[in-house]
């Protein structure tokens, strides 16, 4: 597992963008407020078969 954690100064993390709407940790702008993100599957050998393990549903989606 690889874990990234450097945060530019609004608090969002550098370099890395999300596109799931229905994580606590997306924003609008697409951005990652995480503290850190966690990417496993270490077996994996396609963009399908990689998993964010610090994704949390938002409440109400």
């Amino acid at each position: 597992m690889f874990g990234y954690n450097e945060k530019t100064q609004n608090g969002v993390l550098s370099g890395v963008t999300c596109d799931v709407k229905s994580c606590v940790y997306h924003d609008s702008a697409n951005n990652c407020h995480a503290r850190q993100i966690n990417v496993a599957n270490p077996a994996a050998h396609s963009v399908d078969e990689t998993k964010c393990s610090t994704y949390k549903l938002q409440a109400g989606m």
